[in-house]
């Protein structure tokens, strides 16, 4: 049998896979202390790896966000890149599950929900984007969907579809790094 060389990757990320310990771990870093019916979710990615290893711990407590990453004993220029779209990774994860709740206290977002499945669904059914978004734009006028804006904006919103989106990718498609 071959050992683990890796070994404290996989001690940590199973040892602080419980709510318990990581309240335990905020906590002293912190240096709150918290009552144990303070809630932990976690939401570390499953799929996240990075050199065959998935250590990387996220999870929120007292309404706070918390990522730990794996410790580096060498200088590794890509850790920052890494963190970042780890911690984006995160929050689309995190926000997907409230949408619901946060559409139901903002009519307009939950109209702007509507009105992108409409577009979604009339993509999925075979139309072209433009067409899609001039149908979903009669269907939710004539459902008081977004009803006051489209009436202001149709014009607008129908010459999106015609206007490519900006990209951030190179000559060759390769995506496009900001300078320093």
């Amino acid at each position: 049998m071959k050992a683990n060389a890796k070994f404290k990757s996989s001690v940590f990320s199973l040892l602080f896979s419980d709510p318990d310990v990581l309240r335990e771990l905020y906590c002293a870093i912190k240096g709150v202390r918290l009552p144990d019916d303070v809630p932990v979710v976690i939401n570390t990615l499953e799929d996240a790896l990075f050199m065959d290893q998935v250590n990387d711990i996220s999870f929120e407590i007292g309404g706070r966000l918390v990522v730990l990453v794996e410790h580096q004993s060498t200088i590794n220029p890509n850790m920052a890149i890494r963190l970042l779209a780890y911690v984006g990774r995160v929050y689309e994860k995190t926000v997907e599950g409230r949408n619901e709740s946060i559409a139901k206290k903002c009519l307009h977002l939950s109209h702007y929900s509507a009105f992108t499945a409409k577009v979604r669904e009339l993509r999925n059914a075979g139309g072209s984007l433009a067409e899609a978004i001039k149908e979903a734009v009669n269907y939710c006028l004539s459902h008081d969907i977004l009803k006051e804006f489209l009436e202001k904006e149709a014009t607008e919103v129908h010459n999106m579809a015609a206007t490519p989106a900006p990209t951030t990718t190179g000559a060759l498609g390769h995506p496009q790094l900001l300078p320093r």
